[in-house]
């Protein structure tokens, strides 16, 4: 049943309501503001995700020779260990220190690689109970990435010989260190007998550096143009 109520009792009801108000926030303006949808995340900033998260992930500090902390998954600590021992992988150490730069395991479709957005170098983690001294060589050709994205050589490579060649430029310089090292872990006959197909691929890119460093120079642009069109 509908109940109808007289219109001078309304108009009186109203006018006692908005004397009752009158310096109140009884008003529309009292009411409870709408929810607000949760605002989306940003895009992870160049400098990488906090040192808390990263503990929250359970990564061991690895102290680089010049004092810096490295943050790294804990099964990579004998590599970093190695290649602090290599007169090649001190100031690369130190880049990752200097840069925040931090170290994990991950299930990837390639040996490695460096990820600028969020400063991580990601290891296969098909490699995890790899020669240390092998994960030391790949890890050395990761921090050269970091290294050259830290210290701002990319960027200034970038302007001056455009993306692609600078690009180039870039994983000829990394895959240069990564051999150094492995020719200094394992002389000029690389890591005999290989124990996997990591360890195939670098023995016989020593062998072609080594045969002639000006020839493995000039097949980089064949060698990492794919690479640099992903």
């Amino acid at each position: 049943m509908n109940v109808q109520v007289p219109v001078q009792n309304a108009v009186r009801a109203l006018l006692i309501l908005v004397a009752l108000c009158v310096g109140t926030a009884c008003g529309p303006a009292a009411a409870a503001p709408p929810a607000r949808a949760p605002e989306p995340r940003q895009a992870a900033v160049i400098i990488g995700p906090p040192t808390a998260t990263w503990d929250a992930q359970q990564l061991a500090p690895f102290r680089a020779p010049d004092g810096g902390i490295v943050l790294a998954d804990p099964g990579l600590v004998p590599a970093l260990t190695v290649l602090a021992q290599v007169d090649i992988g001190r100031p690369l150490l130190s880049a990752l220190a200097r840069g925040n730069v931090h170290l994990e395991y991950d299930d990837l479709d390639e040996w490695a690689h460096y990820e600028l957005s969020t400063r991580t170098i990601r290891i296969d983690e098909s490699l995890q109970d790899a020669d240390p001294r092998a994960v030391a060589a790949l890890l050395a050709h990761e921090a050269s990435h970091a290294q050259a994205h830290v210290d701002g050589i990319g960027d200034r490579e970038e302007q001056t010989l455009g993306e692609l060649t600078a690009c180039v430029e870039d994983e000829h310089r990394a895959t240069v260190t990564e051999l150094n090292v492995w020719l200094q872990l394992f002389g000029r006959s690389g890591k005999q007998p290989a124990a996997n197909d990591y360890e195939e691929q670098v023995n016989a890119q020593l062998a072609d550096y080594l045969a002639s460093p000006t020839t493995f120079r000039e097949s980089a642009p064949r060698e990492h143009a794919l690479q640099c069109v992903e």
